[in-house]
């Protein structure tokens, strides 16, 4: 009778932690890792926390942001694609205009340069990327590797690359699938 009594006991105890965690409350602890980025000068420190290797920070846009400088990519300082973004950029239905990729160096350019297994949604970016002797350019991605999914975004604006033969690649939304997956739903250029 007694290890019946526990067995119930314990099973209820279970069902009560599995309700527990499905309550709204609970969805705001994974919501609070998230980083909130609403101004250029964020979404910069974003990027920099990134290259310097917290490359699995989760982020989401709160405003439309627009740039005014030269945007220097996120790109791993190492220059290995398994190095590179691999967290959640969610654009939450805002725009990020004015980018302005001029490179020459870089061996993936766009917004974000290189990805490794990210995910990057609901964003519309605009403005220019070019690269002059760069590999691979893109608008949002420039290169990738792993399972990278890009869902409801959309680029407006030029990109351009003067690199030909076949190690090169431009695209609005990825210019190159290095390695790896890329899923491409609801995206326009």
């Amino acid at each position: 009778m007694r290890k019946k009594t526990k067995t119930r006991a314990l099973s209820l105890l279970l069902a009560l932690v599995m309700v527990l965690g499905l309550l709204p409350g609970t969805a705001r602890a994974a919501e609070e890792d998230v980083v909130l980025i609403s101004s250029a000068s964020e979404l910069e420190d974003f990027r920099d926390r990134v290259n310097a290797g917290e490359r699995t920070l989760c982020a989401r846009l709160t405003a439309d942001i627009e740039l005014s400088d030269l945007w220097a990519p996120f790109h791993p300082s190492s220059d290995y694609v398994t190095d590179a973004y691999a967290g959640t950029f969610d654009g939450d239905g805002h725009t990020i205009s004015g980018l302005n990729i001029q490179d020459n160096s870089a061996n993936g350019v766009g917004l974000f340069g290189t990805v490794n297994g990210a995910t990057i949604k609901n964003l519309s970016v605009n403005g220019s990327v070019s690269a002059s002797g760069s590999s691979f350019v893109g608008g949002i991605v420039g290169k990738t590797g792993g399972a990278v999914m890009i869902e409801n975004c959309s680029f407006s604006g030029s990109v351009t690359s003067d690199k030909t033969g076949s190690a090169a690649g431009a695209g609005g939304i990825v210019g190159r699938v290095n390695a790896g997956t890329v899923t491409i739903t609801g995206c326009a250029n």
